[in-house]
């Protein structure tokens, strides 16, 4: 497959699942590994490429959503951080 994003595409996987995009990308000044992966005889649905390609494209919009989203989940439920145990 070749898309318009990530180029060539190598889904000829031999077993498992396996890297077929890698790079690092800036968020914010640092390098930031990041992989896509498929499974051997996967077919790739469009879409979801599209969809992934997308949000890279806005890392920094990205890593602020999951921030605020995490903060929010911990404000509503903080005993994974204020747990002590007996």
């Amino acid at each position: 497959m070749n898309h318009s994003y990530f180029g060539e595409l190598n889904t000829d996987i031999e077993s498992g699942t396996d890297v077929i995009w890698e790079r690092d990308l800036d968020l914010n000044g640092r390098p930031t590994k990041t992989a896509l992966w498929a499974d051997r005889g996967q077919t790739l649905d469009l879409r979801l490429v599209d969809a992934f390609a997308v949000l890279l494209q806005d890392l920094v919009g990205l890593d602020l959503r999951a921030r605020t989203h995490l903060l929010e989940s911990l404000e509503a439920d903080d005993e994974f951080i204020t747990y002590i145990p007996r």
